[in-house]
């Protein structure tokens, strides 16, 4: 498969050869998916490679992960159910945050994803008795 750049519109889909740009036969030397070009084995194209020209289609593009391993405070303003639905305050001082460990793009919630991070240390928290990691406050 030879993917795409952008989301094509489709109905405009030229392809040939990329050395002396002779025409090349969809159905006969490749197959056009919705995200690119399936090369056929018995076909024309050969590993000089292929040129595609195409419209682009309307769309959006979405970056993911861009600046991964950022450091961040995590506080969590809740409620303690197993306490009759008093007030807890949980802070995590400094946490970093995994990629992603599953992405479904197909299912019955929108835009569900589960993640997990790593609890790391504040060396600038110091005094007897109080943790570098994190702090629970709960009203009692």
């Amino acid at each position: 498969m030879l993917p795409f750049a952008f989301v094509p519109d489709t109905p405009t889909i030229a392809v040939t050869d990329a050395v002396n740009s002779t025409a090349l036969a969809e159905g006969v030397d490749y197959d056009i998916t919705p995200n690119g070009i399936t090369v056929i084995g018995s076909g024309a194209i050969s590993n000089n490679g292929v040129h595609a020209t195409y419209d682009k289609a309307p769309q959006e593009v979405l970056q993911a992960l861009v600046e991964a391993g950022q450091e961040f405070t995590l506080f969590f303003d809740g409620l303690n159910e197993a306490q009759s639905g008093k007030a807890v305050a949980i802070t995590l001082h400094r946490i970093k945050f995994s990629p992603v460990q599953g992405l479904p793009f197909i299912g019955d919630e929108f835009a569900e994803a589960t993640m997990e991070f790593e609890v790391l240390s504040d060396n600038t928290i110091t005094g007897a008795g109080i943790s570098r990691f994190m702090k629970v406050v709960q009203a009692v």
